[in-house]
């Protein structure tokens, strides 16, 4: 019986620069055909961007999502595997992370 797993994440467990963050995925399949997968990275429930890999049969391929822009303090990331336009039920990743920056520099002259 084929079978589709997210087998890891990659990604920073606190974020200071939202657009230097990157997420990496590898997606396993095991006894599966050679097969394309859409991976999607999910920010408090909303997709926020989408990779196509090309997995080998009983493969891995690997995601990569160059930023992580999430809003400031804890924030709920999710990984998730797409079949044909739907989203897998049990085929994801849930991640927390929590976001700060640089406090802005005031200068009093």
């Amino acid at each position: 019986m084929p079978n589709w797993a997210v087998e890891s994440v990659s990604v920073p467990g606190q974020v200071w620069d939202p657009k230097k963050t990157r997420v990496q995925v590898v997606v396993a399949g095991f006894n599966t055909p050679a097969a394309t997968r859409t991976v999607s990275l999910l920010v408090n429930g909303k997709t926020l961007a989408t990779q196509i890999v090309a997995v080998p049969a009983n493969g891995r391929a690997t995601a990569e999502f160059p930023s992580l822009d999430v809003p400031y303090g804890f924030t709920r990331c999710e990984v998730r595997i797409e079949f044909g336009g739907r989203i897998s039920g049990g085929r994801h990743e849930p991640l927390r992370r929590r976001t700060y920056r640089s406090p802005a520099r005031i200068i009093r002259v």
